[in-house]
């Protein structure tokens, strides 16, 4: 992602026992702008295998893991997003997505994105955040089918 990155959240954030990282590109906000969060143009966790930092969740213009687009995903691009995170001590790390540019609705509420344990992957939650939504090979499909 580049030497702006910066490191967001650290340790074992899937409760999995793997060393993941939150790193970020963040953007640096206007002074007119009142939102709380981190600004980013792009966000990935990497997690550490066999000595090697592979990506297992990507944020840039889509939300997307290795199966595909996330539920609830923005069709059209998103050119930054705000991201709040929170560690639960038995669920682990929540990221929340709430797209800042580059959408038409300026009310657009946060996606939440956390580990599923059943599918070993990060996926996105509903709007209860109680139940994991299905990913999508296409952005046409992309909508909130539940796992």
């Amino acid at each position: 992602m580049g030497s702006e990155t910066t490191v967001l959240a650290f340790g074992d954030l899937a409760k999995t026992g793997a060393q993941q990282i939150l790193i970020a590109n963040v953007l640096p906000k206007t002074p007119k702008e009142n939102i709380t969060g981190t600004i980013v143009s792009r966000a990935a966790i990497v997690e550490q295998q066999s000595g090697n930092w592979v990506q297992v969740f990507l944020c840039d213009e889509h939300l997307k893991n290795s199966k595909g687009y996330l539920g609830m995903t923005p069709i059209e691009p998103v050119s930054a997003w705000r991201i709040q995170h929170e560690q639960d001590p038995v669920k682990g790390l929540t990221v929340y997505f709430t797209p800042v540019k580059g959408m038409a609705d300026a009310h657009v509420l946060p996606i939440a994105v956390q580990w599923n344990p059943r599918t070993k992957r990060y996926q996105s939650l509903d709007r209860s955040y109680q139940q994991f939504l299905l990913e999508s090979p296409a952005l046409s499909n992309v909508r909130t089918r539940l796992q």
